[in-house]
C-alpha cells in the first residue's frame, strides 16, 4: 500500500482526497503507481508498505521504505484582489493580493489596463518584478474610468488574468472614486453608525416613557421613618414619642 503526506512548514499532513492513485492505494501486487491530482511545487513524501497475510496479525510494526520528492513548478494561481491606493489627475497607483498559489517563485507581475469608453481593443501592459504587489500608472486622462487586471508569473507561465476592475483617475484635483473594496467598507461604516444612532434613540425613548409613566407617591411613601420613629404627615407630636 501507498501513503502520501505533504510537507506543510516543518510538520507533514495527509494528502488530501483528491489525490488520485493508479491503479489503487492499497491491496498493490506489483511495484508501479501513478499518483494524480498533487499541488505544484509543493514537497509531498511517500511510504511503502509491504504486507503479507499475517502482518495484520504479527504484532510487528509496519516495515516501509519512504521516498521525499518537491513536485514542478506551475502557472500561479488568480490574483483576487485589485485596490486603489492613490490617484490624481493624470496618474493611479493601484495594489493587489500575492496569488493563494504562487506555484513556485513568482518573477513578475503583468498589469493590463485600457480606458473603459475605448475597449479592451486599446490595452496597454506595464511589468514589475515579481517582489512588487503594487504599480503607479501614468499618462491618464483627468476623470476617466480605467479597467485593471492583473496576472502573476512563474518560471512556467502566467497565471489567469484577475477580474477587471474599474477605477477612476480624479477631477479637477479632487480625490476620485475609491477602489472596488472601499464601497463595502464604508457600507459597513454607514451601517455601524445607523446601528448607533438605532440604539440611542430606543433608550432615549424608555426613559421619557418611564418618566411619563411613573406613579406618584402616595401618603405612605412620604411617612419618615428614623430610629423606629414614625412621623406622620401634617401631624406634630407633642414631646412624647411614640414607637412600634
Amino acid at each position: 500500500k501507498i501513503v502520501c503526506w505533504r510537507w506543510h512548514d516543518i510538520t507533514c499532513v495527509e494528502c488530501r482526497r483528491a489525490v488520485q492513485y493508479r491503479p489503487a492505494k492499497v491491496g498493490l501486487n506489483n511495484t508501479v503507481v501513478t499518483i494524480d491530482g498533487l499541488m505544484a511545487y509543493t514537497k509531498y513524501r511517500f511510504e511503502v508498505h509491504a504486507e503479507n497475510g499475517v502482518s495484520g496479525t504479527s504484532g510487528v510494526m509496519d516495515r516501509f521504505e519512504s521516498i521525499t520528492l518537491k513536485t514542478n513548478v506551475a502557472p500561479p494561481s488568480q490574483i483576487q484582489s485589485i485596490i486603489q491606493a492613490a490617484s490624481t489627475e493624470t496618474a493611479m497607483t493601484i495594489e493587489w493580493s500575492e496569488p493563494t498559489q504562487p506555484n513556485g517563485k513568482i518573477l513578475e507581475y503583468r498589469i493590463q489596463f485600457y480606458r473603459a469608453r475605448d475597449g479592451p481593443g486599446m490595452t496597454a501592459i506595464i511589468k514589475v518584478d515579481g517582489d512588487v504587489q503594487s504599480a503607479t500608472v501614468e499618462n491618464l486622462e483627468n476623470g476617466e474610468e480605467y479597467v485593471f487586471q492583473v496576472q502573476a508569473r512563474t518560471i512556467a507561465g502566467y497565471g489567469k488574468l484577475s477580474e477587471p476592475v474599474t477605477l477612476r483617475t480624479s477631477v479637477n484635483g479632487a480625490q476620485a472614486p475609491l477602489g472596488s473594496d472601499q464601497p463595502v467598507l464604508i457600507a459597513a461604516i454607514a451601517a455601524a453608525g445607523g446601528f448607533v444612532l438605532v440604539l440611542f434613540l430606543f433608550i432615549l425613548v424608555c426613559v421619557v416613557w418611564r418618566r411619563r409613566n411613573r406613579k406618584p407617591p402616595s401618603d405612605m411613601d412620604k411617612l419618615e421613618y428614623a430610629n423606629g420613629e414614625v412621623r406622620l404627615p401634617g401631624f406634630v407630636a407633642p414631646r412624647v414619642k411614640t414607637y412600634i
